[in-house]
């Protein structure tokens, strides 16, 4: 079972330099989320850095369509399920209006601290 990190004022964000990252808001944890997931365990055991799934907190449809959201999982259904997929670390950001309003350095800065992952999985609608 992976750690869970919540990112906060403590984060080590040094952690997250030459990870192989699976990047996403994994609203079900379905088959194309575990691959992606199964992506960056990959690249991470081909590259000898660590795999982690890094996602928000929250939905960010929570905050922009509440009012039509279905969730297939609760928040934190979703973040145990991520930990039980056999990545090293699961990374959990938390998510606001004021978060999704950062231009793309910052949000990426936000996320990953200045450090560089060593590779980024994503799905096509991330």
């Amino acid at each position: 079972m992976a750690k869970v990190f919540n990112v906060d004022s403590s984060f080590d964000y040094g952690m997250l330099a030459g990870a192989s990252c699976a990047f996403g808001v994994f609203d079900g944890v379905h088959k194309g989320h575990c691959f992606l997931i199964n992506q960056a365990k990959q690249t991470a055991a081909e590259n000898g850095g660590i795999s982690v799934a890094l996602t928000f907190d929250i939905d960010p449809d929570e905050r922009f369509h509440a009012d039509r959201l279905k969730k297939l999982m609760t928040n934190e259904a979703r973040i145990a399920k991520l930990a039980e997929l056999d990545v090293d670390a699961v990374v959990v950001l938390p998510f606001s209006r004021e978060f999704a309003a950062q231009s793309p350095e910052d949000f990426l800065n936000a996320c990953f601290g200045g450090g560089v992952p060593s590779h980024i999985h994503i799905g096509s609608d991330f």
